[in-house]
């Protein structure tokens, strides 16, 4: 889950209506919520919370924005990095 939007927060989007009441119960599967520390949509605090209510791992990636694909990240080998963390987990490399 990346860039988590805050639908009480002053920057949230109209358009991004359908992000709002997100589940407050914990997630049936492993999740990892990648948070920028300069997202105009979500703050770390906000990914922090919903991390904690969903049982999932929060990795904070420094001052990226809104981490989506107008950002200019391009192909971002350190997101491949953690959803490749999370496949491992998920599905164990059989030896």
């Amino acid at each position: 889950l990346v860039a988590v939007p805050d639908a009480e927060g002053m920057g949230f989007p109209a358009a991004a209506a359908t992000f709002a009441n997100p589940p407050e119960t914990r997630l049936r599967f492993p999740s990892v919520i990648v948070a920028s520390g300069n997202d105009p949509y979500g703050a770390v605090d906000y990914s922090a919370r919903r991390a904690r209510q969903w049982g999932s791992r929060l990795v904070e990636v420094g001052e990226l924005g809104h981490i989506n694909a107008g950002s200019g990240i391009g192909a971002w080998p350190a997101g491949r990095a953690i959803l490749d963390e999370l496949l491992e987990e998920v599905q164990p490399v059989h030896a």
